[in-house]
């Protein structure tokens, strides 16, 4: 009887579900295990799946190292998986890869960091399409004398390669000012 009702029969819902574990294992180092998933459900319940199997949408998991053996310096490193479209195993796309940084501090309270992620993609079964991403990453924050302003100076390089495809490079610069008058506040231009 309301004309502004909708009734929606046989829709599907989309769950995520996620954890992280984070363990110090000395004063200098730390390891964390991250993992998640996005499933689908039927709309009438949300409890009961789609189907028996294939119903995760995507599925991620990454293990991670870091290690600081003084405060000026610490290194970061993580392996990673992930696996998309698993509902259908004909279009499932798997990426998995590794990551690197470093960050170090350096005189007049300058801070360097240095990262590099390299990661493999594959869409399979029948075919395979292999595809390798790897990013480059610099990045230079300076304070600006005794005002809370900050000059911040990146620098990313993405390089792609895929089966069929020209190599393609992505070069990138940023120049920024952030500003932070109180600690709630920040101002970047």
């Amino acid at each position: 009887s309301d004309p502004f009702a909708v009734v929606t029969n046989g829709s599907l819902w989309q769950q995520q579900y996620g954890m992280v574990y984070t363990q110090r294992m000395a004063d200098a180092m730390a390891i964390s295990y991250e993992t998640s998933a996005v499933t689908l459900t039927d709309g009438t319940n949300l409890y009961q799946p789609v189907s028996e199997t294939g119903n995760d949408l995507s599925r991620t998991q990454k293990a991670g190292l870091q290690f600081q053996p003084i405060e000026e310096f610490k290194l970061t490193g993580n392996v990673h998986d992930s696996v998309y479209d698993t509902a259908s195993p004909q279009t499932s796309t798997t990426v998995n890869g590794m990551g690197l940084s470093v960050e170090g501090h350096l005189p007049f309270q300058s801070v360097l960091t240095l990262g590099l992620n390299s990661d493999h993609t594959a869409a399979c079964p029948g075919y395979c399409v292999a595809g390798q991403d790897t990013a480059y990453d610099a990045q230079l924050s300076q304070p600006i004398g005794k005002i809370p302003v900050t000059a911040v100076f990146k620098g990313h390089y993405d390089s792609s390669t895929a089966a069929g495809v020209p190599q393609t490079r992505a070069p990138s610069l940023e120049q920024s000012l952030v500003w932070k008058p109180v600690a709630e506040t920040t101002l970047q231009m």
